[in-house]
């Protein structure tokens, strides 16, 4: 844990220093959005997705219809009432294989993070290190880049930041990004399996998973952002935070494995009362 509070905090001062300071600032409500969001989905995140899922495909369905709407001129309200009736069975349909696809997402992400996390750090380093030259001699030079050059490159946007770090992870290791696509498409496809099979049980997971990372990172953002001393008082403990990080997730496992089999069991009729005789 102490590792991570390191690299977060590397992470952290990479992007303030690399991206627009209007993206920066924004991150703050970001984050503490993030919070809030981790809390509920943690909470009743695998109670309320099959609903939340069905509701946002019954919006896409009336999205989708209203390029047909034209086709009733009369009556045009009748194709948006056939495309939320379409997104709504839809959604009611492949509520199964979403959350496959959710913890095939989630599985992917993890093992990548797992099997690169030594390498991503280093490629930050060098990025930051870049204005470094090296002499005639061999020896380490420092070259001062124009001012017009110095606005690029503090000024980057997500994606010529995206692309540079993944020229540097192959600069590192050519084999590295295919590397880690097949170690996502592997975790992705045992991640859809699992979902398929044992949907309520990984919808679970994944939503504690989910929502206890939101958590984290958020609390992580804002204590760099606002109380670092704090962060950094809380540094040598960082197995205490990490069992606190663990409990909360078991927590949430627990309290959204008890919500979703008493709303499961509240459908199902009571046993008929015995008749005295």
């Amino acid at each position: 844990m102490d590792q991570l509070i390191s690299y977060f905090d590397q992470c952290r001062g990479f992007a303030s220093h690399h991206l627009n300071p209007e993206a920066f600032t924004a991150a703050a409500a970001v984050a503490g959005a993030a919070v809030v969001a981790g809390v509920l989905i943690s909470v009743i995140g695998a109670k309320l997705a099959k609903t939340a899922f069905t509701v946002v495909m019954t919006l896409v369905g009336v999205g989708a219809s209203s390029s047909l709407a034209y086709l009733i001129p009369d009556a045009p309200w009748v194709a948006y009432l056939l495309g939320a009736v379409a997104g709504a069975v839809l959604g009611f349909l492949l509520f199964r294989l979403w959350v496959g696809g959710v913890a095939a997402g989630v599985f992917a992400v993890a093992a990548m993070a797992y099997a690169g996390h030594a390498q991503f750090l280093p490629a930050l380093d060098r990025i930051d290190g870049s204005a470094l030259a090296v002499g005639q001699d061999g020896s380490a030079a420092f070259a001062v880049p124009t001012p017009t050059e110095q606005q690029a490159f503090q000024k980057m946007s997500v994606g010529e930041l995206t692309d540079r770090f993944w020229n540097e992870i192959k600069l590192q290791d050519p084999a590295a990004p295919g590397r880690l696509r097949n170690f996502g498409i592997v975790a992705g496809v045992v991640g859809l399996g699992i979902g398929l099979l044992l949907s309520r049980l990984t919808l679970i997971v994944c939503t504690s998973l989910v929502g206890t990372g939101l958590l984290v990172c958020g609390l992580f953002y804002l204590g760099q952002a606002f109380w670092p001393e704090v962060i950094e008082q809380l540094s040598p403990h960082g197995r205490y935070l990490a069992l606190v990080a663990a409990s909360f997730f078991v927590f949430s496992a627990v309290l959204q494995s008890r919500l979703t089999h008493k709303a499961k069991n509240a459908g199902a009729a009571a046993p008929p009362k015995a008749i005295p005789v």
